[in-house]
């Protein structure tokens, strides 16, 4: 996948909680990054993904945001949730703790 600050974020935190093997940033071209990313299988069945879908909260033409109170109602759904704060994305955990809200990017379980 092509190299930016918002898809390293984003894998990086997918890889903190499990969903992803590994992730590495490389140069493809001169000049030109990219993200080689590893997925993790389940247990001893390697033809079982961890990720089982992932749902796109905020898109373009709507965006989604939600104050640190509303947060309490994500973090009770399956999976990780992760949101784009004033520092940075994160989990919705992590933002309902440090008590900041922001645009909701995507749910993966």
């Amino acid at each position: 996948m092509p190299f930016s600050s918002f898809g390293w974020g984003l894998v990086e935190i997918l890889v903190k909680e499990g969903y992803l093997a590994k992730v590495k940033k490389v140069e493809a071209r001169k000049g030109i990054s990219e993200l080689l990313i590893g997925l993790n299988k389940s247990g001893n069945d390697e033809k079982k993904k961890v990720i089982g879908k992932v749902d796109r909260l905020s898109r373009p033409g709507v965006r989604r945001y939600v104050s640190a109170g509303e947060l309490a109602d994500y973090n009770r759904r399956l999976g990780v949730v992760v949101i784009s704060t004033s520092r940075g994305l994160m989990t919705a955990k992590e933002a309902a703790s440090k008590n900041l809200g922001g645009e909701l990017i995507c749910r993966v379980w």
